[in-house]
């Protein structure tokens, strides 16, 4: 859901590779490659680490949430439509054209967030946030799972934050519960994503989540207040 992070080749380098830093590597010294090599090697290092927490963690959130879910379960083609849906419309992602790429699953993810709670929503992320390029064989496995962890991850977060706070009540303040719930997804989503984009390609934190806004800052807020309110929509519909 949200941005999909895609290791040393991004779904942003269609339209220009992110450059962190200045252009000015072909003028360094031949003496100067081994020190940039190993600390490109370094960065790889720590991003492992930092998927593999990621992915790890991820997983233990889905079985504490199994373990404390009451609410009964969809039937299994019930299940599957959810998933289905999902990896269609992260097919077709949009490009910033310096990093990242925005995946288009998001309101269907976030009805799911609000429909099913933190357990499902979670795993119909894990399974259905498929990225084209797994099936172009573009990317590795680990960067897939990475990929699909730190949307689940997302999800649930904002699952639980509504499911916190929908006690308030219906309508009108069911948009505004939204709202809160979408802004922690984009938080976790934003901060997991650009933290993972800094550590592979050498910039800072902030270089990265500058990379993934899409126009200016108010038609980006609008495209993501309009997503939350289809979600809240579909929610709706499907309830």
């Amino acid at each position: 859901m949200g941005y999909k992070s895609a290791g040393l080749r991004s779904r942003g380098d269609r339209g220009g590779r992110f450059v962190p830093r200045r252009a000015d590597v072909g003028l360094r010294s031949r003496q100067s490659r081994p020190g940039e090599q190993q600390s490109a090697r370094g960065r790889y290092t720590q991003f492992r680490l930092v998927a593999v927490g990621v992915v790890g963690l991820n997983l233990a959130l889905l079985g504490m949430a199994a373990l404390q879910t009451k609410a009964p379960l969809p039937n299994s083609a019930e299940f599957l439509a959810w998933v289905v849906f999902v990896a269609i419309a992260g097919f077709v992602p949009l490009s910033s054209g310096r990093g990242p790429s925005l995946a288009m699953d998001l309101p269907l993810l976030l009805a799911a967030a609000f429909i099913f709670g933190p357990m499902l929503s979670g795993l119909i992320a894990l399974l259905g946030a498929v990225d084209i390029r797994e099936l172009r064989r573009e990317i590795s496995w680990p960067r897939a799972i990475w990929n699909r962890s730190q949307t689940s991850r997302s999800v649930m977060c904002a699952s639980v934050v509504f499911s916190e706070l929908s006690h308030l009540g219906d309508w009108p303040l069911t948009p505004l519960v939204a709202l809160v719930a979408l802004g922690v997804d984009v938080a976790v989503n934003y901060t997991i994503v650009a933290y993972g984009t800094s550590l592979r390609r050498g910039a800072s934190f902030r270089e990265s989540l500058r990379a993934m806004r899409f126009g200016s800052p108010s038609s980006f807020l609008m495209s993501y207040l309009c997503f939350g309110f289809i979600g809240i929509l579909i929610a709706e519909a499907y309830t």
